[in-house]
């Protein structure tokens, strides 16, 4: 009778923890209502069709849902989310035996496999204002905006080390453990102490980059300033979003110590925490371009432009039955008509733009065509703005802001700022030091954290006359233009603006 390895630590047995994987991704099915008929016919798991694709797609990265974890094996989910750091390892060396035993996938080009764990259940979703010491070490799912990302950086996870004496030269492979690469202190061969060398051109490197996220407002109590946390993407994960993105982020929540020093040993009794992602997800729905920016989707033949139907049937290798269902429903609707025969489609939508404000339909319409936005001329052809500016100015009391509010929250990307609190930093980027490495970095305003989509500005009369200059440029020429401390760049600000003002002389004169 064979011995059952325990993960070390823990009262949890490494052999069940590798069954029970292997079982759900062989038998795990969707509930009835979302099972499709060519899953029944097949009687093949979900996850097994998922790794077919994947192996398909040369991509080794299979996206699970922590949910379907739970539905299958609660037992299994509680490891996953206590353990992390011990339980995907497991799960990552798995798949890779199932994508090779099962998937008779190619070893050369298989490479490393990954779990993508993503969309925990509800009591395991953080706020950043209660993470705590409970947390570290375990996996959570934290959403925020995305207001700062770095540079790519190479991150080693597998260093060489040659021994230095001489007629020895042996060479000892490390790997990353716990986030760190010890150096060999003895060689094995000459018996010499601490005369091992790393050899950088050797070593293995993985791409890395940090991202700053932050408190989304309306998670923000009344009276209090968001708050921040760090999170760090690796691989395929990397330059997947940029600042403004809402995105839900699924890690490990991890604390490593601060040394004072770059050159101490000693380190210090505080900690600095951030999230090692696994997963990222886009929070809201991201915009769509226009077809038309597509030349090759725009003329017929004859030089016409094609029908509705002819150009706008989503591709299914490229979008999910799901995106095809809500697309198809929406041309649906478009394509009603009352008895007259006028499409009923605009009156539909300007009744459910902000509700609870009586009538002012005409001013509905117009952040209607705002949110939607033009068209993108194809390329070669004369430059023109898609994105349309609106300013709102009426007597007070008339629910200004309060249809600021429902453009900024129907909107993919958005920023929500008033005029008085709002300076020309704080509009286009701050400069700033990173932490970590003491580098000098941009930290991008308002209007580039709304690119592609709108930045709402309240009470823009009562603006300052230099933060008002900073919107010239946006909204000609859609660009930022930045000269601070030896940094000199153009950042994009493809913003559709919408502000807010009162007249002059508080009321509107009537002529």
């Amino acid at each position: 009778m064979t011995e059952s390895a325990y993960i070390y630590g823990t009262c949890i047995n490494e052999d069940e923890v590798v069954q029970s994987f292997r079982r759900f991704i062989r038998e795990f099915q969707q509930d009835e209502e979302g099972q499709s008929y060519y899953l029944k016919a097949l009687q093949k798991g979900w996850y097994t069709q998922e790794g077919e694709a994947m192996t398909l797609r040369r991509t080794m990265k299979l996206p699970i849902q922590g949910t379907h974890i739970h539905a299958f094996s609660p037992e299994l989910y509680g490891y996953l989310v206590d353990y992390p750091s011990e339980v995907v390892p497991i799960f990552d060396k798995e798949l890779w035996e199932i994508s090779l035993r099962e998937l008779q996938a190619d070893p050369d080009e298989l490479g490393t496999c990954q779990v993508q764990i993503y969309s925990l259940l509800e009591k395991d979703c953080r706020m950043m204002r209660n993470m705590n010491p409970t947390d570290i070490e375990r996996l959570i799912t934290v959403k925020g905006i995305v207001i700062r990302v770095s540079d790519l950086k190479p991150d080693m996870n597998r260093a060489i080390f040659r021994c230095t004496t001489e007629d020895c030269k042996n060479e000892v492979n490390c790997l990353l453990s716990h986030w760190t690469i010890e150096e060999p202190t003895k060689c094995d061969v000459c018996g010499s102490s601490h005369s091992f060398q790393i050899i950088h051109n050797d070593c293995h490197f993985t791409d890395k980059q940090v991202l700053k996220l932050q408190e989304t407002p309306e998670l923000i109590p009344e009276g209090e300033t968001p708050q921040n946390v760090a999170i760090v993407v690796y691989d395929d994960l990397v330059n997947q979003v940029r600042p403004g993105d809402r995105i839900h982020v699924t890690g490990v929540y991890r604390a490593s110590p601060v040394q004072p020093m770059r050159n101490w040993r000693m380190q210090s009794s505080k900690y600095r925490t951030f999230v090692d992602a696994i997963a990222l997800e886009f929070g809201k729905a991201q915009r769509v371009e226009s077809v038309l920016s597509d030349p090759t989707a725009i003329l017929q033949a004859d030089g016409q432009v094609p029908k509705l139907e002819d150009k706008c049937d989503l591709d299914p290798k490229k979008f999910s039955e799901e995106d095809i269902a809500w697309h198809t429903k929406i041309r649906e609707m478009a394509a009603e008509k009352d008895a007259v025969g006028n499409p009923t489609i605009v009156g539909k939508l300007v009744q459910s733009f902000a509700p609870s404000i009586f009538e002012e339909d005409e001013v509905k319409k117009g952040l209607l065509c705002q949110l939607f936005g033009g068209t993108c001329l194809p390329n070669g052809t004369a430059h023109s703005r898609p994105e349309i500016h609106s300013l709102l100015c009426g007597d007070p009391s008339t629910a200004k802001s309060q249809l600021l509010q429902y453009s900024y929250k129907l909107a993919p990307r958005g920023v929500y700022t008033s005029g008085k609190g709002s300076s020309a930093v704080g509009l286009t980027a701050s400069i700033n030091k990173d932490p970590v490495t003491q580098d000098l970095v941009l930290e991008s305003g308002a209007l580039v954290l709304s690119d592609r989509g709108i930045c709402c500005i309240d009470e823009f009369d009562k603006m300052d006359e230099n933060a008002r200059a900073i919107l010239h440029e946006v909204m000609e020429q859609q660009t930022v233009s930045i000269a601070k401390a030896g940094i000199v760049c153009s950042l994009n600000a493809r913003t559709a603006i919408l502000a807010s003002a009162n007249p002059a002389e508080a009321f509107l004169q009537s002529v």
